[in-house]
C-alpha cells in the first residue's frame, strides 16, 4: 500500500453536516479526537518523518511536512500568487488535486528563520485540507480551489464546538496543522506537566514564567511559531480538563 491508502485503511469518525457557510451541501465535520487521530495515522502512513533523525539539534522535533507531501504523492509547487496569499489547493474533478505555495514565501524561507517556520505551518495547513477535505469533492462537476491568506491562518478555536461561518474549512485545516506540526503523542511526552489536575503539584500554570518558557522551549523543539505552540499546549488542556470532568461526574454519579 501507499502512503494514501495506508492512511485511508484507518477509518476516522467523520461525520457529515450541513454546511454551515451554505457553499456545499453537506461537509465533513471533525472534533479534536478525530483530527489528531488522523494527523497521527498520516504520521504512521509516512513513517514519522522528523528533520533531524539523530536528535541532535534544537529542533529535533520538527516534523519533516515536506517529506511527508511527497510521500502522499502531493509535493507542492512553487509559484506566484497574489500577495496575501500564501498557498492554495485545487481539487480536481478526477480526484486529483493540486498544492501550490507562494514563490515568494519559499524564497523568504531561504533568508530569515521567522518565515521558515512560516512557510512549514503553510505545507502542513494545505496538507491537512487535502487530508481532511479532499473526500468532500470528489465526483462533484466542477474543480475547487481552497486558498489560504495569512490571517486565515490565526483561526485557531479552542472551543470544541462546531464551527459555523465561511472559516470553517480553514479552523479544520489550522487544527490539522497544529496536529501534523505538534503530534499530541510527543507534546504530552514532553509537556505532560501542563495536563496533569490542577491541583497537581506538578501542574505548570498559564502565564507564569515556568509555563512561557515551556512554549519557548516547544516552539524551538517542534520549529513552529510562540503563538502555534501556545494554541496547541491550551487546547490540549482544554480536552484534557474536559476528560477531567468527565471521569469526576461519573464517580459522582456511580
Amino acid at each position: 500500500m501507499n502512503a494514501l491508502e495506508d492512511f485511508e485503511y484507518v477509518k476516522i469518525g467523520t461525520r457529515w453536516v450541513k454546511d454551515p457557510s451554505g457553499i456545499y451541501p453537506k461537509v465533513p465535520w471533525y472534533d479534536f479526537d478525530d483530527v489528531d487521530f488522523a494527523m497521527e495515522n498520516a504520521m504512521v502512513a509516512t513513517g514519522w518523518p522528523f528533520l533531524n533523525q539523530d536528535r541532535e539539534y534544537e529542533d529535533r522535533y520538527a516534523v519533516d511536512i515536506a517529506k511527508m507531501l511527497i510521500k502522499f504523492a502531493v509535493e507542492p509547487d512553487y509559484v506566484e500568487l497574489p500577495t496575501s496569499v500564501q498557498g492554495q489547493t485545487t481539487f480536481y474533478t478526477d480526484g486529483a488535486v493540486k498544492i501550490e505555495i507562494s514563490d515568494q514565501l519559499e524564497q523568504q524561507a531561504q533568508k530569515n528563520p521567522k518565515r521558515i517556520v512560516r512557510l512549514r505551518s503553510t505545507l502542513a495547513h494545505e496538507l491537512s485540507h487535502y487530508l481532511l477535505h479532499r473526500k468532500m469533492f470528489q465526483n462533484t462537476l466542477k474543480e475547487s480551489k481552497i486558498l489560504c491568506r495569512e490571517e486565515d491562518m490565526a483561526a485557531l478555536p479552542i472551543s470544541d464546538k462546531p464551527m459555523g461561518g465561511p472559516l470553517w474549512i480553514e479552523q479544520q485545516a489550522n487544527r490539522g496543522m497544529a496536529a501534523l506540526l505538534m503530534p499530541r503523542r510527543l507534546i504530552t511526552k514532553l509537556a505532560g506537566s501542563c495536563f496533569y489536575p490542577f491541583e497537581d503539584d506538578r501542574c505548570i500554570e498559564p502565564d507564569t514564567p515556568r509555563y512561557d518558557n515551556l512554549i519557548e522551549d516547544l516552539s524551538d523543539a517542534f520549529l513552529v511559531s510562540r503563538e502555534l505552540a501556545r494554541y496547541r499546549v491550551e487546547q490540549l488542556r482544554f480536552e484534557a480538563t474536559k476528560a477531567l470532568k468527565k471521569v469526576t461526574q461519573g464517580k459522582v454519579h456511580a
